[in-house]
């Protein structure tokens, strides 16, 4: 698997999972009832961030590597 697609995976799928996972933590401890439904806008928001923070990450990493070689 390429480089480009694992750094893309990790911040499409991965990272707004975990987030969304830690929110759903965290909204238990503090009593609120947790429904699905109301978790959707962050798993999607999150998504979205990732696909702009994981093109910026792949390409900073390839500049930097790049610029060392």
């Amino acid at each position: 698997m390429s480089n480009f697609a694992k750094t893309m995976l990790f911040w499409l799928i991965a990272f707004p999972i975990l987030t969304t996972v830690l929110i759903i933590i965290i909204d238990y401890f503090r009593g609120i009832t947790i429904e699905v439904t109301s978790y959707w806008p962050n798993v999607l928001g999150l998504a979205v961030g990732g696909i702009l923070v994981g093109f910026v990450h792949f390409n900073a990493k390839k500049l930097l590597t790049n610029k060392n070689a």
